[in-house]
């Protein structure tokens, strides 16, 4: 047995622990740095007519504006794409409708199953798109 009655098992879980903290450690480290770094751009870029405080502050507010706009055209294209693929699903129904012998009014099982198939896919997007918009709107108000 390896020192203090542990087994090789129990000396390996204590190395992935060692270097799971290790990790961590140096991860915080890296985060400190980085943040003493952007502390001492701002300053050093700070423009004469503005503090730093009030200059980081419009910088923060600069980008939090450009986050917005981000996501609001990130949600346009998705909207957007959602409609183009109901184009091109009405599109494909109206070409199996043409080139299908449909008798009887009634559609052949295979093509009703890969209807049914684009239906569901759609309709998990548009409620995507609807919950995704909601949450957009939350946190804007």
């Amino acid at each position: 047995m390896a020192a203090g009655g542990r087994g090789a098992y129990g000396m390996e879980q204590m190395r992935a622990a060692d270097k799971q903290q290790l990790n961590e450690d140096v991860l915080a480290w890296y985060l400190k740095t980085s943040k003493l770094a952007l502390a001492l751009a701002v300053i050093g870029d700070t423009p004469p007519e503005k503090s730093s405080r009030e200059y980081a502050e419009h910088l923060a507010e600069t980008l939090h504006q450009k986050e917005v706009d981000w996501k609001l055209k990130a949600e346009a294209w998705k909207a957007e794409a959602l409609h183009l693929r109901q184009e091109l699903f009405l599109s494909r129904m109206k070409s199996v409708a043409r080139s299908s012998n449909v008798h009887d009014g009634k559609l052949p099982k295979r093509i009703l199953v890969q209807c049914t198939k684009i239906v569901e896919e759609l309709v998990k997007e548009l409620v995507k798109v609807i919950l995704d918009n909601t949450k957009v709107n939350r946190v804007e108000k």
